[in-house]
């Protein structure tokens, strides 16, 4: 098993879903349900955040994965801040 995988469910038993089955999306404010939860790296790591913080549980939180992919690398980011934000003509 990799360290990520160890992460994952290390995180997993440290903060179980609610009684449904469900996490909070905080990126979408919407629910999210566990088999279909990934883990978003809050400060991401790809860009200048510190190694330290790949396996850090405090620096992950539960996301559908369209979310995190379209947060990609971005800190403090809320769904559709990007698709919303046009350039004025």
């Amino acid at each position: 098993m990799s360290e990520w995988d160890k992460t994952k469910r290390k995180w997993k038993n440290m903060n179980p879903p609610d009684y449904r089955g469900y996490y909070r999306c905080p990126i979408c404010n919407i629910d999210v349900h566990e088999s279909e939860m990934v883990l978003d790296h809050i400060e991401p790591v790809g860009m200048g955040g510190s190694p330290s913080k790949k396996n850090n549980l405090k620096n992950l939180q539960p996301a559908h994965w369209g979310c995190n992919s379209e947060k990609g690398s971005r800190r403090n980011y809320k769904h559709g801040e990007i698709k919303n934000k046009r350039p004025r003509s």
